[in-house]
């Protein structure tokens, strides 16, 4: 029987092979942090928990538990299973792998296909490989290509020397970026997207986003909620209006979907029967989004595109 830190090894380089391979890149390119990403699936439930992944093989689970840990067991199987069907060399060496390996793995091709389909040039697959590591394909693998791009156009920022930072604080990488993103799982991905983005070049200019990045939990909540401390930050670094800004970005994400959504139904509940219509005829449209849908309903029109 191997001995922990053997397994730690033999891991760690499943997950490098994994990583090349489906990431599209040479085996000559490093691939670092797979051990952080290996500790981080088998944390205790709880951390598991916040990262969005169910606790499997757990002493005291009642029998829910134990069932649902079985299911998502057996669906990673499944997943890997056809994953790697091209490659049962690498399928055998898997299936020696714990489930928090396992899963680690299963993240890793995903987001390896996501990268390799997203970044067509291979010396730049390569580079951000080498940049962001383990936690970049792990990341596009769980939250998909939005972390891919986010990530391209830091690099493009980190190569121009874009990237300001605040006084006192360290120069940060593409790695710092992508533990973060791993660190804070969905809001972190919320609040890049709702807060930072619409702002990239006054937070890049400013300090902000290097600050964020190195202390994530000094300007959002979990959830991807601006706290207190960071409108505090934004206004130190940015001014008033910038904190407005990102304050004004929080509130209205959540609020104008449910705005839409109210009015929308209140429009159609007034109008009576001209509501119905309406809701059907807004279904109706909808639907002219699939595929399917569209070859039939415009099957009878067809014969105007051809040559006479």
């Amino acid at each position: 029987m191997n001995s922990p830190a053997i397994y730690a090894r033999s891991a760690d380089d499943i997950l490098k092979t994994i990583t090349r391979v489906f990431s599209k890149v040479p085996d000559d390119i490093p691939v670092k942090n797979t051990d952080d990403l290996l500790k981080r699936m088998g944390k205790a439930p709880s951390a598991r928990q916040a990262d969005g992944i169910t606790a499997i093989g757990k002493k005291g689970d009642d029998v829910l538990d134990a069932t649902r840990a079985a299911a998502r067991r057996a669906d990673v199987l499944k997943q890997l299973n056809k994953g790697l069907a091209s490659n049962p060399a690498l399928l055998r060496q898997v299936d020696q792998l714990d489930d928090a390996g396992r899963e680690a793995a299963l993240l890793l091709i995903k987001g390896g296909e996501r990268l390799a389909n997203t970044v067509p040039d291979v010396a730049l697959r390569g580079k951000l490989i080498r940049a962001g590591g383990a936690d970049l394909v792990a990341g596009a693998g769980k939250y998909g290509d939005e972390v891919i791009t986010s990530a391209l156009r830091l690099q493009t920022a980190l190569d121009a020397g874009a990237v300001a930072l605040p006084a006192g604080k360290r120069a940060i990488t593409l790695a710092d970026f992508t533990a973060t993103v791993s660190k804070m799982g969905q809001g972190g991905i919320d609040f890049f997207n709702n807060v930072i983005q619409p702002n990239w070049k006054v937070w890049l200019g400013s300090g902000l986003f290097a600050w964020w990045v190195i202390d994530p939990e000094g300007f959002q909540d979990a959830s991807g909620q601006l706290v207190e401390q960071g409108v505090n930050r934004i206004q130190q670094l940015a001014g008033e209006v910038a904190a407005s800004a990102a304050k004004g970005a929080i509130e209205g994400s959540g609020e104008a979907v449910s705005n839409i959504g109210k009015k929308t139904w209140q429009g159609f509940q007034s109008q009576g029967l001209a509501g119905v219509i309406g809701i059907l005829l807004l279904l109706s449209l909808g639907s002219l989004f699939f595929k399917r849908v569209r070859y039939y309903v415009f099957a009878p029109l067809r014969w105007l595109n051809r040559a006479p």
